[in-house]
């Protein structure tokens, strides 16, 4: 249109300045209680007339309104096509109106979904992106990428979390966490192929060692929602509100039930503080005939600040930051439940730490009692147009939402015995994961880390003979993959 103005089409990606933006405008115009007039219309003026009497809001057809306001099936195809041409990912999403789950964030049962907001729907949770950009609302809210409200609180979690790397003594050098792994999994990172090399993979959180992760974060949220002004704090009620966002807490199966997964979306790999530990060399080093990893400095997002655009952290599902293990100690819970917070006297860092989630906790429970609140406002016995399914589609979206935005935090906190790891932790939530078929018995659910493979140190297990270990150290010099080669001097008693 002009040298500085672009005018950015339905289902597009453009590349500027080095960032690739999808743009979809459109939205349905939701002040039209009065309807839509015809200008040319026997009654114009009449109908006119009365509505500007009444105050009701109105539009005006090929003045203030267009048909053309929503897209075509052909504009969302296209859409959808471009997106897959750009892998599903791009920098920025720019549209008017939102996706669905996003709208009834907003104004609960104020704004209507339609086609368009259930398309933006299924672009929010099939594409990767940093930041999404939308208007039509008439309201400036703080937006990031991953949405709003509840979304602040999960950041703040996850930033007391965050990993920073300490230095070895000087300014230049970082500790970087360790993956302690089998030479297999090695084998898989470097790939068979130089010219297409393997990636780093994070596996669902279903496959962790411990039957029990995620149940201390759930044992803190009962906790936080028991002392909620709101909530009826009748024994049992927090934790049944608790089924409707993890349904398995409440799962009994009888011999007809249908089963389902129990954490979908979330997926994760794990490394260690813990350097050349013998503790860490049994269980995860393969009984130390394994080996160590160490990634180079830049292969993880561990240095980013917040966004002062949007005062939230600056980091989207296209990075790989690291989050610390909170470790929650028995006695310490114990005494949360007793309400005995006076006898919890000189808190270590870990402990600080934990309360300060606990606080959080408390404005998600919030966060949360507001939207069901809202959620359940009108007549869910109303069936007009079709608004029980409406609200029951609704509800899904948000429950759906709200376990995706609870779920991103609860694999950060941990029993106190486990805390001799020094758990690091990489976490990505992802819609569209892989399937391993071959090194499995039962096929395995992982996402890739989308970078080039980078490699500072392998350590190899003291259990390895020195014939294998000059085999290895062969084999990784030739891939130009590896920086270092070392071998672990730890030996067992």
């Amino acid at each position: 249109i002009r040298p500085s103005v672009i005018h950015m089409m339905r289902g597009q990606v453009f590349e500027i300045d080095g960032k690739s933006i999808f743009t979809f405008g459109g939205a349905s115009s939701h002040d039209i209680d009065g309807g839509i007039l015809e200008p040319e219309g026997p009654d114009f003026k009449r109908k006119k007339r009365m509505l500007d009497q009444d105050w009701r809001p109105y539009r005006i057809n090929h003045v203030s309104w267009w048909s053309q306001e929503l897209p075509t099936e052909e504009e969302m195809e296209e859409g959808r096509r471009n997106l897959a041409a750009h892998g599903n990912k791009v920098d920025f999403i720019v549209t008017h109106c939102c996706a669905s789950s996003t709208q009834i964030l907003l104004g609960g049962k104020l704004y209507r979904p339609d086609t368009l907001t259930a398309y933006l729907e299924e672009i929010r949770q099939n594409t990767s992106f940093r930041k999404w950009f939308f208007g039509h609302y008439h309201d400036n809210r703080n937006v990031n990428a991953q949405e709003i409200l509840l979304y602040e609180q999960i950041i703040r979690i996850k930033d007391l979390c965050r990993f920073a790397p300490k230095t070895n003594g000087s300014d230049k050098e970082f500790l970087i966490p360790v993956h302690y792994t089998k030479l297999s999994t090695l084998k898989l990172l470097l790939g068979d192929n130089p010219a297409a090399p393997g990636k780093l993979r994070l596996w669902n959180t279903v496959y962790m060692n411990d039957s029990f992760e995620g149940e201390c974060f759930i044992e803190l949220m009962e906790l936080a929602g028991k002392k909620r002004v709101g909530l009826d704090n009748q024994d049992g009620s927090v934790r049944e509100r608790m089924k409707r966002y993890f349904p398995y807490l409440g799962r009994q199966h009888s011999r007809n039930d249908s089963l389902a997964p129990i954490n979908k979306n979330i997926y994760v790999t794990s490394f260690s503080e813990q350097i050349n530990d013998i503790y860490m060399w049994v269980p995860y080093g393969d009984d130390a005939k394994g080996c160590a990893i160490t990634f180079s400095d830049d292969f993880f997002d561990i240095r980013k600040s917040r966004d002062k655009l949007t005062d939230v952290s600056s980091y989207s599902d296209m990075d790989y930051p690291l989050y610390k293990i909170q470790y929650l100690d028995e006695r310490t819970l114990e005494l949360l439940k007793e309400g005995k917070y006076d006898q919890i006297s000189q808190p270590d860092d870990a402990t600080r730490n934990i309360l300060q989630i606990l606080e959080i906790m408390d404005n998600i429970w919030e966060t949360i009692y507001d939207l069901e609140r809202r959620m359940d406002e009108g007549d869910p016995s109303d069936t007009k147009d079709g608004s029980a399914a409406d609200s029951l589609r609704e509800t899904n979206l948000i429950q759906n939402f709200v376990a995706g935005c609870l779920n991103e935090v609860r694999f950060l906190i941990k029993d106190s015995e486990y805390a001799h790891e020094g758990e690091i932790r990489m976490f990505h939530y992802s819609y569209e994961p892989q399937i391993d078929t071959k090194n499995f018995v039962v096929p395995r659910l992982y996402v890739d880390v989308d970078r080039r493979i980078q490699i500072k140190e392998v350590k190899l297990g003291s259990k390895i003979t020195e014939a294998q270990a000059n085999e290895i150290v062969s084999w990784l010099t030739k891939t130009n993959a590896v920086e270092r080669i070392t071998k672990s001097q730890r030996h067992y008693k």
